[in-house]
């Protein structure tokens, strides 16, 4: 933000369409925070300033400067698009989604049909939150592609654009953690 930039690591444990857990660590292998995501709410424990707080999942924060819904977390997270698309079999393209007057969805697919570009606009407010996937590799035992390589940009009208960088070191599928 601003030319500021911050630096970070974050464990995430995620389990498809009930939640996601975040954990941020920064210099000196101190966590800072902790963030849940259900489908209802998102909690967040600031551990600097030792606060606690809970919102709507839909609702904008100091942490999350966007909507999301816990399926734009799965997108974000996964890159995969087929139980949201699923009056199209195989993705080419651009495909539009539009969710009411005010939200508007556009997947952008290569030719391997791997998600490329995820855009969600408010069309009232013009917010736009843009996620560009890349480097994509195959998991071993796994058919399915993940992207190692995210960048997040969250824009709106009189403010700074937010530009997020997130780069995976591994993925780790189907092995419960406490």
């Amino acid at each position: 933000v601003d030319n500021s930039v911050e630096s970070f690591t974050t464990h995430i444990r995620y389990k498809p369409q009930d939640s996601v857990w975040m954990s941020f660590t920064g210099l000196l292998g101190i966590e800072g925070a902790r963030l849940l995501i259900d489908k209802d709410s998102v909690y967040v424990h600031n551990k600097l300033e030792k606060t606690y707080f809970a919102t709507p999942i839909q609702e904008k924060n100091e942490w999350v400067p966007f909507g999301f819904s816990l399926e734009d977390w799965d997108i974000l997270l996964t890159n995969h698009t087929l139980h949201i698309l699923d009056s199209q079999k195989k993705p080419s393209g651009v495909f539009e989604k539009k969710l009411n007057d005010s939200i508007s969805k556009r997947f952008s697919f290569n030719k391997k049909n791997q998600l490329e570009k995820y855009e969600i606009i408010n069309l009232y407010s013009n917010e736009h939150c843009i996620i560009y996937f890349s480097n994509f590799q195959r998991l071993k035992k796994s058919k399915e592609s993940y992207a190692y390589e995210k960048k997040i940009v969250f824009s709106s009208p009189g403010n700074s654009e937010i530009e997020l960088i997130i780069k995976h070191i591994d993925f780790i599928l189907n092995q419960p953690k406490n």
